[in-house]
């Protein structure tokens, strides 16, 4: 159902305009969080009266967060949940390839956190898992991370275990025994 006439413009969208995300519907919002769309609503948070999305984190529900509905990042900073289909798809598509390694720390960090933000999930599924390979390896060597690739393996492992966890419908602890099924079984 349209959420105005045609022809009239409010709070920036034009009367008749879809909203491209509804009440109830579970999203992935920019850090590659789980929310669940609470309500669409009217409010002016320093910048005028505008309609904001009202998310509500699904396994932290004590916050909540707005996000301008007429905001043209919309589209690249909230996208549907993956379904477990997309989601095999993305394990799959992540074993074909790898990413390059750049070794300057500050340029690699720069390039691995574009792939957090940008959030797309075969993306973010290869830094976890080269992260993690490169992990692995220099502790072998009793040596550490660098803090700033800690922190981005941090974030990509949230991001991949929250969605995987919610749309496979498992706990997050069972997210990278699952990944590892479907990898050796070829995906």
């Amino acid at each position: 159902m349209p959420l105005f006439r045609s022809g009239e413009r409010v709070f920036g969208m034009e009367r008749g305009q879809e909203l491209p995300h509804k009440v109830g519907e579970t999203v992935v919002y920019r850090n590659g969080c789980i929310y669940r769309v609470d309500d669409i609503r009217s409010a002016d948070l320093g910048t005028g009266e505008r309609l904001y999305y009202v998310l509500r984190p699904v396994f932290e529900e004590r916050s909540l967060t707005y996000v301008p509905v007429d905001s043209d990042a919309v589209g690249r900073i909230m996208r549907p949940v993956l379904s477990r289909d997309e989601i095999d798809r993305a394990i799959a598509d992540a074993e074909q390839t790898d990413l390059d390694w750049p070794a300057d720390s500050k340029k690699r960090a720069e390039a691995y956190e574009r792939i957090i933000v940008d959030g797309d999930p075969v993306g973010t599924l290869k830094l976890f898992k080269k992260l993690s390979e490169h992990k692995a390896a220099i502790e072998k060597m009793r040596k550490k991370l660098y803090a700033s690739d800690a922190r981005i393996l941090a974030s990509a492992e949230k991001a991949v275990t929250e969605e995987f966890a919610f749309s496979l419908g498992i706990q997050r602890s069972e997210v990278l025994p699952y990944i590892r099924r479907r990898v050796a079984a070829g995906a």
